[in-house]
């Protein structure tokens, strides 16, 4: 009985690498591994950046806006109806 459920669930295992083209255990494809990791990695990377920056531009705007001077922010300026 739990064999069959161990079987079972490897196959489901592979089925969805092979999905996903992900983390084959094949030795040729530790080379594409890697690079989908590091391409992984950038990605995780550009994203923390512009997090970073809109989380700067929000503590900014609220800065602005505690202060009273909301309308110098660089959004509303650019804003055609002001």
């Amino acid at each position: 009985m739990l064999t069959r459920e161990v079987s079972d669930a490897e196959v489901a295992i592979e089925r969805f690498r092979g999905l996903a083209a992900i983390f084959s255990r094949a030795p040729d494809n530790t080379g594409r591994n890697a690079k989908q990791l590091d391409e992984m990695r950038q990605e995780i990377s550009t994203a923390q950046a512009v997090h970073a920056a809109a989380a700067a531009r929000v503590e900014d705007a609220r800065e602005m806006v505690a202060l009273g001077n909301s309308d110098a922010l660089p959004e509303i300026q650019k804003l055609t109806l002001i």
